[in-house]
């Protein structure tokens, strides 16, 4: 049988408790965050917010290359190919409720 030690740990974002392996287990904060001399700190995240930081976090890189090319190594937007409108064929009418 296999094991592992886990402890559990309270999640400074959302009060969660969560297990998470010793090994894992960080003595700096995960996550340090400054916006607008406001300074936000969290040492301890569940899996489930770790994702959810993590899903803003790439969110907002995609968005900074998008916008800002030279800041990330992304490729230029290429141009939008003029869409030829196609003429939408009328349904042909059968019986009632689409009977024969």
């Amino acid at each position: 049988m296999a094991r592992r030690e886990v402890i559990e740990v309270k999640c400074d974002r959302c009060g969660r408790p969560d297990l998470q392996e010793k090994d894992m287990l960080i003595e700096e904060p995960e996550l340090i965050v400054t916006f607008r001399k406001q300074k936000f700190e969290y040492k301890d995240l569940c899996t489930r917010c770790r994702d959810a930081v993590g899903g803003y976090f790439k969110r907002m890189t995609k968005q900074e290359e998008v916008t800002n090319p030279k800041a990330g190594a992304a490729e230029p937007p290429t141009p939008v190919e003029a869409s030829v409108e196609k003429p939408v064929e009328e349904p042909k009418k059968r019986g009632f409720l689409g009977g024969r």
